[in-house]
């Protein structure tokens, strides 16, 4: 596969390069393999893969793009022309830029090759003995509605004009499952899922576990009275709340006036206790690569340090405005877009208190579970209402299950509000934290 993206790329850009223009060509191929089972039997098989190319031409400051899948030489000329024609129509940017040569990339372990040394009836029997365990965890676990097993694996290959040239491969593999569990005619849901760069880090048990204890801790769920109380975020939660985050720190948000960091850089916006980084090195991280979808290499960015706003993320067209280098934040969907800013593995760093001590020191307060509604946040006031569901706290226990809530505030003052973080940092896909107590929230009951 490496052979023929390099072939196909260098194709391109040779053609292209007749033009005069700064020319980049992304290449990329991706397989997907999905398993999934329900009742012991096989519901869904599907394998598919694909390649192809994505061309961007910088003609006298303006931007043609163009893409294919078809690696043929006759299309690969008519795909540079199509690029070239579209420049015509765009306004210049001074600001568009490319990738130079003569940088430095790690070297990142990104490829297991044990993952296609497992044959699908292995792959398949990982599904079935998750959706077994989940079964068996408890009587009122009902029905398992489906029990997955997914891998991806991709190759990128980018070269450009001004001598960039790079090739990597990557995996990853993941299980996941969906439980509904039933008690005195209440019934409710429970997901649980894993992924990982490595096959033999799976954990059927776990997943069946977390799932099932989902949804069973969200049985005979009651309302409560409006009040104010301290919230600890469970670590499923707090990513989500990195969701909201990674928009504000998106370079191009902030030049857009779309993000209410846009002042703030060495300012105070969060407790002394609460960091977050970015960081494409990371090892085991799904979205550790050597380099992002411009070739810029990978880096550990600091985003947030003991509270202090260090900086946003850039891509390159982003970075030139800004007169600063790019933090290789340009990711692509795949080589039918163009790239754009976004995080790779983004963590909030582990604390120094255990999530039962979170708990156990509060004489009232909610555990909460589940936060809906974050894309609705107003990233450029930072304010918020979000439906809600958790688990009241009394006397420092975890006690009955509550839902139907509306958690309020402004995000500024919630982050500075923190008071404790967690000891253990949990990844869903590539976002991970550990468990967070805010000291006070607006919780709106039913």
């Amino acid at each position: 596969m490496k052979d023929m993206l390099k072939s196909a790329a260098y194709q391109a850009l040779n053609y292209a390069l007749k033009s005069g223009a700064e020319v980049e060509v992304y290449a990329g191929s991706h397989r997907k393999l999905q398993i999934e089972v329900a009742q012991g039997r096989v519901e869904t098989l599907k394998e598919a893969a694909e390649a192809g190319l994505g061309i961007r031409i910088v003609n006298s400051g303006r931007l043609g793009f163009a893409y294919t899948s078809d690696l043929k030489p006759s299309a690969l000329r008519e795909t540079v022309d199509t690029a070239l024609q579209t420049s015509g129509y765009m306004s210049a940017d001074p600001h568009l830029n490319l990738t130079p040569a003569g940088l430095i990339y790690p070297r990142l372990d990104t490829y297991d090759a044990e993952i296609n040394r497992h044959p699908i009836e292995e792959k398949t029997a990982l599904a079935q003995q998750a959706e077994k365990m989940a079964r068996a965890a408890d009587r009122r676990i009902s029905m398992v509605e489906r029990s997955g097993y997914e891998e991806n694996e991709f190759g990128v290959a980018i070269v450009n004009s001004r001598g960039v040239d790079v090739y990597e491969r990557g995996n990853y593999c993941s299980l996941y499952l969906y439980t509904l569990a039933e008690q005195d005619g209440d019934a409710q849901g429970g997901f649980a899922s894993m992924s990982r760069r490595s096959y033999i880090d799976l954990d059927p048990e776990r997943v069946a576990g977390e799932a099932a204890c989902r949804a069973l801790r969200s049985l005979k769920a009651r309302g409560m009275g409006s009040k104010k109380l301290p919230c600890v975020f469970e670590p499923y939660v707090a990513v989500k709340l990195l969701g909201l985050l990674a928009r504000m720190a998106d370079a191009e948000a902030v030049f857009k006036g779309k993000s209410l960091l846009a002042d703030k850089v060495d300012r105070s916006i969060a407790a002394e206790c609460f960091s977050v980084l970015d960081d494409a090195t990371l090892d085991g991280g799904l979205a550790t690569f050597p380099f992002d979808d411009e070739g810029v290499p990978a880096q550990r960015h600091i985003l947030i340090d003991r509270g202090r706003l260090k900086g946003f993320l850039y891509d390159n067209q982003a970075a030139h405005r800004a007169g600063l280098p790019s933090t290789g934040h340009a990711r692509r969907m795949s080589f039918r877009s163009l790239p754009s800013i976004s995080p790779s593995n983004l963590i909030i760093q582990a604390g120094n208190m255990e999530d039962k001590k979170m708990v156990g020191d509060l004489p009232e307060g909610l555990y909460v579970t589940d936060l809906m509604g974050l894309h609705t946040a107003n990233p450029v006031s930072g304010d918020f209402s979000l439906g809600a569901a958790g688990i009241l706290i009394q006397k420092g226990q975890l006690t009955h299950p509550v839902r139907g809530l509306v958690i309020a505030g402004n995000m500024i003052e919630m982050l500075q509000n923190i008071d404790a973080v967690g000891t253990e940092v949990r990844f869903f896909g590539s976002r991970g934290a550990p468990g967070l107590r805010v000291a006070s929230l607006s919780v709106a009951g039913s």
